[in-house]
């Protein structure tokens, strides 16, 4: 199964273009993106495997964040935890639980650090739920160009991307396969998902009025301006990828739900796609 973006990327991928982003919070949804791609790679090697994955689980309590597990393994004798990265260019390990992209500039929170209170977290729920299985922790530098500079010696748990298939394919050949009491676990963690974001305060503010109202291609997210009246393929003036025009219509729906936490009506479709839809084939599209 693909793995879902977030719904903090889905709500800002909305807003993108239909509002003026800063230059700040464009390079976030860009990373967040970028990130999402690299993550469905990485599941594509993975998904080679006789396990149970949980892709993107994300624990909150009481409505606050807690930790996000970019990707699970559940194997017949052991949990894999992944924490992944899409640096685009190499970082250096500032050793106080930071690293920073250029020398002086802004530090982070560490990948091995974010990777440590996860493990920590995720050896609570298992004891609450009495999951006898061992874990097994790792970084992925999911990006060609990702690495990280003056990692201590003693580090083995943090691998590029050039590394990753040879760890899949180890895995592959010393782990159990999944058992019904794999299954029972999968189920108990994956009950537990909320998809939550210690990010969520960078959603700007938005009002229904002073948004664009345009229709995106579901592939770039570019702009269409223009449909022909009954095509049902276009190529995308943006990415030149042929496009399904009712997936057009469909990203513009889901969109909306998005953002305004309801179902629109034809009507407000019409409006919300600026007019490039007639109401009858909004209609026929989604309510037919």
């Amino acid at each position: 199964m693909l793995r879902e973006r977030s719904n903090l990327l889905k709500t800002l991928l909305a807003l993108n273009l239909r509002m003026d982003f800063s230059k700040e919070l464009l390079w976030e949804v860009n990373r967040f993106e970028l990130g999402y791609e690299y993550e469905c790679k990485t599941d594509e090697l993975f998904e080679k495997g006789n396990w149970l994955m949980i892709k993107g689980l994300s624990l909150s309590r009481r409505g606050k964040f807690l930790v996000q597990m970019d990707l699970l393994v559940l194997t017949g004798d052991q949990i894999l935890l992944y924490e992944e990265k899409a640096y685009t260019h190499p970082v250096s390990d500032c050793l106080d639980g930071t690293i920073e992209f250029t020398e002086g500039g802004t530090r982070y929170t560490h990948p091995l650090e974010q990777l440590r209170e996860a493990r920590e977290y995720l050896e609570i729920i298992m004891e609450r739920l009495n999951i006898s299985l061992e874990i097994d922790s790792y970084v992925l530098l999911t990006h060609p160009n990702g690495n990280i500079y003056n990692l201590p010696k003693w580090t083995k748990n943090v691998l590029i991307q050039s590394q990753i298939t040879l760890h899949v394919d180890e895995q592959m050949r010393k782990r159990k396969p999944p058992t019904s009491l794999t299954a029972k676990y999968h189920a108990q963690l994956s009950a537990l998902h909320h998809d939550m974001s210690e990010y969520n305060s960078i959603v700007p503010k938005y009002d229904y009025h002073e948004l664009r109202k345009i229709v995106k291609c579901p592939q770039c997210f570019g702009v269409i301006n223009e449909i022909p009246r009954g095509k049902k393929l276009i190529n995308c003036p943006c990415c030149h990828e042929q496009i399904v025009v009712v997936d057009i219509i469909k990203l513009a729906f889901e969109d909306y739900k998005m953002l305004f936490k309801k179902t629109p009506t034809a009507a407000e479709m019409f409006h919300w796609c600026g007019g490039v839809f007639s109401k009858i084939r909004l209609h026929k599209t989604l309510y037919g």
